[in-house]
């Protein structure tokens, strides 16, 4: 930072009551919060904030553990539930689409570790970028301290060309705000862009799985139920136009055993586009696909023209016709399969039009509470929990992750709440 741009810190207005500040760049909220000014902390405070938040270093994970996280690729539900169906099917005597199966899981815990493994080699890497020595301000003085006795609090001088500490302002906001380290890597990596809005919301918590209960109510529960009912919505139309009716053989040597094979590839090529529409839809959580880019990603439009080639293989080739009981398929069997991505991703956008609408619906106005500014500044508490109470955190939350106590934590939220009605808004 240099002598001008902190001489403006040092002259830029307070937040005035009712002012709501820019989520990016809220300075004076910032300051307040982290009990801290342009003339930064006493040796004293960051000595004792140094015992409450430890060095400021990036987890390193110790030990081989490589053949534990390979397993662990094989045991979450969804490659539990791959597994239960190619028994089902080696059970059926479907032994083919039972090995297809079993190569699925294989191939998706294979380049799930790879994911993971790279991952760590992020942190590794950035963990060689960071100095070791940074320049602060602490009691109104320049000090050069050790980048691992950063704390919270102190106010860094950083000059065109220095690398930044592992808690500067900029790192901080986007891993603290968005703790889904996927999305993290894929930011630095340019593979996907943030939608609108990602940054603004509070912290997951630090015990939620990756695999959360919305996201299977999702995937499971709404796509794949919209997924399901076009995929047999195309088997049963295909085996109808032909003359089927229940009841009727379908084995070989029927009249119907081909058509029962062209139902058989539809329902196969309809999961395929089925899958591609949920790719789509899968890339924002509550922001319309049109706020990224539909075609902003190269990595997955390549991954989606290699299935769809791998899909024309399968349906076209006979040498391929015999390995997976597919069939060559008509033009007008084809139109039946086509309009599957655009539902399964039509339907995800409506849903995520209500979810906004929701969030977006004004809350009932509540008088804020009459707080003086030295009552709302003089607080026991450190500002740090109180901090993450006004970014949502409730009382048991605290208690569950700091370790505060339930009536400690109480307090905190409702001192959290007076802030936030002091400066015209609610906590969320």
């Amino acid at each position: 930072m240099t002598a001008d741009a902190r001489a403006a810190l040092q002259s830029a207005p307070p937040v005035a009551d009712g002012e709501v500040p820019d989520p990016r760049e809220p300075l004076g909220l910032l300051f307040r919060d982290l009990r801290t000014s342009t003339n930064g902390i006493t040796e004293r405070e960051a000595a004792r904030r140094q015992t409450v938040y430890g060095p400021n270093t990036l987890e390193r994970r110790e030990g081989r553990r490589w053949p534990r996280e390979l397993a662990r690729q094989f045991t979450h539900p969804l490659a539990l539930l791959l597994a239960f169906a190619a028994v089902l099917a080696a059970v059926s005597g479907a032994l083919n689409l039972a090995g297809a199966i079993v190569a699925v899981i294989v191939l998706n815990a294979l380049l799930a570790f790879g994911q993971e493994r790279q991952a760590e080699r992020a942190v590794e890497a950035l963990a060689g970028f960071l100095p070791e020595e940074a320049a602060v301000v602490r009691g109104g003085r320049r000090r050069t301290v050790e980048a691992t006795e950063l704390v919270p609090g102190d106010v860094l001088l950083v000059e065109e060309g220095d690398r930044v500490p592992a808690d500067a302002r900029e790192a901080a906001t986007m891993v603290l705000t968005d703790d889904n380290f996927a999305t993290i890597i894929a930011a630095v990596e340019g593979r996907e862009r943030g939608e609108p809005g990602l940054m603004d919301r509070p912290p997951r918590p630090r015990s939620e799985k990756v695999i959360r209960p919305a996201m299977l109510a999702r995937a499971w529960g709404f796509l794949g139920l919209i997924s399901a009912a076009l995929v047999m919505g195309g088997f049963f139309l295909t085996l109808g136009v032909e003359g089927w009716h229940p009841g009727d053989p379908t084995g070989p040597g029927t009249a119907l055993h081909l058509p029962y094979q062209q139902a058989t590839t539809v329902a196969w090529l309809g999961i395929v586009a089925c899958q591609i529409g949920t790719a789509f839809a899968a890339r924002t959580d509550r922001a319309p696909l049109r706020a990224i880019g539909v075609f902003s990603n190269p990595q997955l439009l390549g991954g989606i023209g290699f299935s769809l080639a791998f899909a024309a293989a399968v349906v076209y080739l006979p040498a391929l016709h015999r390995v997976f009981g597919t069939t060559s398929l008509s033009p007008a069997q084809l139109v039946t399969v086509a309009p599957f991505p655009f539902l399964v991703w039509g339907a995800d956008e409506l849903r995520r039009a209500v979810v906004r609408r929701r969030a977006a619906a004004p809350t009932p106005a509540v008088p804020p509470a009459r707080v003086s500014s030295a009552a709302a500044e003089e607080t026991p508490h450190h500002p740090f929990p109180v901090l993450l109470a006004r970014h949502g955190w409730s009382a048991h939350r605290l208690t569950h992750a700091l370790g505060v106590g339930e009536h400690a934590a109480a307090e905190i939220v409702a001192h959290a709440h007076r802030i936030s009605a002091q400066h015209g808004h609610r906590a969320p």
